[in-house]
């Protein structure tokens, strides 16, 4: 897990600042269940966030610093956040 990246009461209410799991999968190219199990697990990843039953989304920023953090990062991943990022600002 990342340290110290918590969202705050604004970004609960803003959408751009939170990614599906399937956002989330295909950033790490695995599918959505692995992502699944990986939670269940208690492997290291970013927090996931359960708004409802069926509704858990990830925080962008503590994705992103968790990316940047791994050593296996590849250059497409990072590149593919930063240009979300940008998206999510316009």
């Amino acid at each position: 897990m990342t340290a110290n990246i918590k969202p705050t009461e604004e970004d609960f209410l803003d959408p751009a600042q939170w990614m599906s799991t399937q956002e989330f999968a295909d950033i790490l190219g695995v599918k959505v269940q692995a992502v699944w199990n990986r939670i269940s697990t208690g492997e290291d990843m970013p927090e996931s966030y359960r708004f409802s039953k069926r509704l858990t989304r990830f925080y962008r920023p503590e994705v992103k610093a968790w990316i940047l953090a791994r050593q296996r990062v590849t250059a497409g991943a990072i590149q593919r956040i930063r240009r979300e990022a940008a998206q999510a600002r316009a």
